[in-house]
């Protein structure tokens, strides 16, 4: 299930990104000759280091593999200017699967030398996917429009203090009782009427509705059953969307800074709607956009309210799939919300703390893989979609300067961010996760998730992002320690453990050698030998590190 979130501006631009595949065992000589690209210039000659240890790992020294387990061994070239050869030999290896793995962990593309494909080969088990004959109606996938991404919210004249002449600050949407009925706008402006369908206070005190746009309310459609479960998943206890998100991430709306914003007090309306009555579950399944939380005076689209709105079709025609996915949804759209209060609205933007799209939407991400075990057991949106979608796609994707939006991109960036993300929550936890969420002690947010992860007793984000390219070799679910994505439990939140191999079917291995690896692009290569040892010389771009998984 690949989804996509939004927060409504500021930062929130989104762009683009592609992968490959593999390399031969041809000698130095010839590899420097068919160097191609700018950067790609070789010199040097490095040496394979282990880089597991514990139970799980299966290396037993530079050159051995001890026969079970998982072996790794590293180069890291990312402190240099150019291409570096590395000699790779790998003793007790029969009957073994090689995958070496090159991730560019700088902030630029480097270039690669042209490597044949000869060696490499796809699994027995792969298949192929189809291209989808709905693309608009894609299950999982929340296709929000790009007046909605691309919106630019008016945070700088909002935060200004109040004009004596201007209008201060709008009193809370009260609704009375449930019966109720108001005029709501979506966020190109079309007007429908809603009425409200549950009403009820969270632990917290704040009053929560729900809104139904007449005429999807009914036994066919939305039901008070599906109304009761909508309620119960939002705020019941303390397993549902509300209070997690409150928790991890903070309060979703309070005191603001200037004169724009809607005032202190306020109810969180959820407000379910079909949003594209095409009579199909899917296409755009929730948002939150920002405009709603200014005053009219300043944003006409304003519906003056903290509110997200939920797609109908997709609760009531996508089956369990499409209400497991709506839930969470509600969780990924509820973080928007309390990034943009948390980091704009209450602070002001002087200096402007809101995060760059890459790290908003892959918080976002990883807010769906805490709460899914707890908000709908037995779901979870990484290992039952978005690790198979990013196997299946390219990885020399730079997903941090280019973010791609596009569901028919090789190089589409949510699933590759909640893979990022998913990795990062099983290696340093949820409290590595609310300090993400809460520093601001940088404006660039690539330096803020290099902070937290030191903080959580990491080597930093570029360490990060190198070692979580191995999860391409397809580990197991108890990986060697630093790797892959095992089970991880903490604080009441219980992240699954994603086996690898299970995915082999889906991996798409690179049919053709890059010129240019891509800044924070992986590009997997794989191997089997056929006998006891396996030999083969690489260069390592420039920025860049090479990771060799047996197993």
């Amino acid at each position: 299930m690949l989804r996509q979130g939004f927060f409504g501006g500021g930062k929130m631009n989104r762009e683009t990104v592609g992968t490959i595949r593999t390399l031969a065992g041809i000698s130095l000589a010839a590899l420097l000759a068919s160097c191609g690209g700018g950067g790609s210039e070789v010199s040097g000659s490095g040496v394979l280091s282990v880089a597991c240890s514990g139970a799980q790992c299966g290396a037993s020294d530079a050159q051995t593999y001890r026969g079970s387990g998982v072996g790794i061994w590293r180069y890291d070239n990312s402190g240099s200017s150019s291409g570096t050869s590395v000699p790779i030999t790998l003793n007790g290896v029969s009957g073994r699967t090689v995958t070496l793995v090159f991730t560019n962990v700088s902030d630029r593309d480097a270039g690669m030398a042209s490597v044949s494909t000869s060696v490499a080969d796809r699994p027995a088990t792969a298949s192929k996917i189809d291209a989808p004959s709905d693309p608009d109606h894609l299950p999982g996938v929340n296709q929000i429009p790009a007046h909605i991404r691309d919106y630019q919210p008016p945070v700088d004249r909002a935060s200004q203090p109040q004009a004596s002449a201007r209008q201060g600050p709008a009193a809370a949407v009260r609704a009375a009782v449930e019966g109720d009925t108001r005029e709501w706008q979506d966020s190109g402006g079309t007007r429908f009427q809603a009425t409200l369908a549950r009403r009820w206070a969270a632990s917290d005190g704040r009053w929560l509705n729900i809104w139904v746009q007449d005429g999807e309310r009914s036994a066919a459609k939305v039901s008070e059953a599906l109304l009761d479960s909508l309620k119960s998943r939002f705020s019941s206890n303390q397993d549902s969307v509300y209070p997690i998100v409150t928790d991890l991430a903070g309060e979703p709306w309070g005191d603001t800074v200037g004169s724009g914003y809607i005032g202190a007090d306020q109810d969180l309306h959820i407000v379910l709607s079909n949003i594209t009555p095409d009579g199909k579950a899917w296409g755009v399944i929730g948002y939150f956009f920002s405009a709603n939380a200014f005053l009219k005076s300043y944003e006409g689209l304003s519906n003056e309210a903290v509110v997200l709105f939920l797609d109908t079709e997709t609760m009531y025609l996508g089956g369990q799939a499409g209400r497991n996915t709506g839930y969470t949804t509600l969780a990924h759209e509820m973080t928007h919300m309390v990034n943009f209060y948390q980091r704009a609205a209450r602070t002001g933007v002087s200096p402007d703390n809101r995060f760059a799209v890459w790290l908003e939407e892959t918080t976002a991400l990883m807010m769906e893989d805490l709460a899914s075990g707890r908000v709908v057991p037995g779901f979870n949106p990484l290992r039952d979609g978005d690790y198979g979608n990013w196997l299946h796609q390219s990885q020399n994707c730079d997903y941090i300067r280019g973010w791609d939006a596009s569901v028919s991109s090789s190089c589409f960036s949510y699933p590759i961010a909640a893979n990022y993300g998913g990795y990062l929550l099983r290696q340093y936890g949820t409290d590595f996760y609310r300090s993400l969420l809460r520093g601001t002690s940088s404006t660039d947010s690539f330096t803020l998730l290099d902070q937290a992860v030191r903080q959580a007793g990491g080597a930093g984000a570029r360490p990060a992002l190198r070692d979580w390219g191995a999860a391409l070799a397809l580990l197991p679910a108890s990986p060697p320690a630093g790797f892959g994505y095992p089970r991880r439990t903490q604080g009441g939140y219980d992240l699954p453990a994603i086996n690898g191999p299970d995915y082999a079917s889906l991996r798409t291995l690179p049919s053709s050698s890059p010129s240019t690896l891509k800044a924070s692009g992986h590009f997997p290569v794989v191997r089997r030998p056929s006998g006891a040892s396996y030999s083969e010389t690489v260069a390592v771009p420039a920025g860049s590190a090479l990771t060799v998984v047996v197993q």
